[in-house]
C-alpha cells in the first residue's frame, strides 16, 4: 500500500483489484506472503524504471464500489486516452482488527461485518475510510461503481457524494450491470466520464 502512494501511480485499480481478490483466497498461508513479497518487488521495479502505466498522469482517482466483471473499455479509455490513474481501491487496505484468540468465532464474525465495504456501521465507517485513502493517495476525485442489485454498494451513493463534496472532492457514480455486457452502453458511460473530467480540469 505504501508503494502505491507513489506519484505517478505504479499500479492502477485494474491490477490492484485483481491482486486483492486473489490474495483473499490465500490469507494466512505461506503463499500469501510470497505473493505479497513478489508484488512489492514488482512495484519497486516499476518505480525504479519509471515504467508507470499511465503517462502522463493528468488526474488521480480513488476507486470505490466495484467495476464490471467483463472487460468494458472504461479502464482503457481513462488510462490511455484521458491520462487518468485509478490509483487505489477501497477494498485493498487492511482496516479490520486482528483476530482474538480467546474469542475466535466472535472475532471472525466481527471481521465479516467490517468486510470489504465496512458494514459496521455501514456508511459512516466506509465514508471516513475512503476519505482517508483519498488524502493518503492524493487523489483529485472519486469514481464509484454501482452494479445493479448490489444494494450494499449503491444504497448510499447520494450520501457519499454529499460527504465528499463537503471535503472538496468531486464524486462520480456509474451504474451498470455487473456481469452482462449486453446491458452495457459505453457511449453513456463515456459521456458521464467526460463531464466529470471536464469538472476536474476547471
Amino acid at each position: 500500500n505504501e508503494l502505491r502512494r507513489h506519484v505517478p501511480a505504479p499500479y492502477t485499480s485494474r491490477s490492484g483489484m485483481l491482486v486483492i481478490y486473489v490474495l483473499r483466497f490465500f490469507w494466512g498461508t505461506p503463499e500469501s506472503v510470497q505473493l505479497s513479497e513478489q508484488l512489492c518487488r514488482e512495484l519497486e521495479g516499476i518505480i525504479a524504471r519509471q515504467a508507470f502505466p499511465v503517462r502522463p498522469e493528468l488526474h488521480r482517482l480513488l476507486q470505490m464500489g466495484a467495476p464490471p466483471l467483463y472487460a468494458p473499455p472504461i479502464f482503457d479509455y481513462l488510462e490511455k486516452e484521458r491520462g487518468v490513474s485509478l490509483v487505489f481501491e477501497e477494498t485493498s487496505p487492511i482496516h479490520w482488527p486482528p483476530l482474538e484468540a480467546p474469542d475466535p468465532f466472535g472475532s471472525m464474525a466481527r471481521q465479516v461485518f467490517y468486510g470489504a465495504y465496512g458494514l459496521e456501521p455501514l456508511l459512516q465507517r466506509r465514508a471516513a475510510r475512503a476519505l482517508q485513502l483519498a488524502r493518503d493517495y492524493r487523489v483529485d476525485g472519486v469514481l464509484h461503481g454501482s452494479p445493479w442489485g448490489c444494494r450494499q454498494l449503491n444504497g448510499g451513493t447520494v450520501i457519499l457524494k454529499d460527504f465528499f463534496a463537503q471535503h472538496g472532492l468531486p464524486f462520480l457514480n456509474l451504474d451498470f450491470d455487473l456481469v452482462d455486457s449486453r446491458n452495457f452502453s459505453f457511449s453513456t458511460i463515456e459521456e458521464q466520464l467526460d463531464g466529470f473530467l471536464e469538472m476536474l480540469e476547471e
